[in-house]
């Protein structure tokens, strides 16, 4: 189950996130793409600030396969005690 996507565009840089629900709980996945070149560890740090929060955790994932060539993904639980990962593949998709 995954809510519409959402995009923000800042710059050259685009934001696209959206809400889902992965094994039974709640994730944010946020993804920060540039069309001229891969966006730095600083561009991730700030995007992470600004859409999950500072004092949630995130974990960057780093698909086998990515439509984008230039695009990184985060993911952050919403769930109160969430801190694990949940099966991105299970049904075949990322």
């Amino acid at each position: 189950m995954l809510a519409p996507v959402r995009f923000v565009r800042h710059g050259k840089s685009t934001v696209a996130f959206s809400v889902g629900l992965h094994d039974g709980q709640w994730w944010l996945h946020v993804s920060l793409g540039h069309p001229e070149r891969m966006p730095t560890y600083m561009d991730l740090a700030y995007v992470k600030r600004i859409f999950v929060g500072r004092d949630r955790q995130a974990v960057q994932r780093v698909p086998h396969v990515n439509i984008h060539t230039r695009v990184l993904h985060l993911w952050a639980s919403l769930e109160p005690a969430g801190d694990g990962l949940p099966a991105f593949g299970k049904f075949g998709t990322i």
